[in-house]
């Protein structure tokens, strides 16, 4: 195990912006969401990769959810704060 060296824990997912955004529409019951697209600009990031398999190997780390659940989750529990404090008006 290297001191100091970054690890990436997510799922391990390969998929785009769009993708995601379809998901949390998905989730959300947010179909109405506007989605603008524009031009690329330079130095942009086109494509994304998280590798977790040295987080695996050396940490020992498995993702316990997918990304869809996890959003579920997420959201599930925005909508109990909402109810309890008003947050998310």
């Amino acid at each position: 195990m290297t001191l100091c060296s970054p690890y990436s824990p997510s799922g391990d997912v390969l998929g785009s912006i769009l993708k995601l955004i379809e998901l949390i529409k998905d989730v959300t019951g947010l179909t109405k969401l506007e989605i603008i697209n524009k031009e690329e600009r330079v130095g942009e990031v086109k494509h994304n990769y998280v590798d977790i398999s040295k987080a695996s190997r050396e940490l020992g780390y498995a993702p316990k959810v997918s990304l869809k659940e996890g959003l579920e989750e997420t959201w599930d529990f925005l909508l109990a704060l909402k109810a309890v404090s008003g947050v998310l008006k």
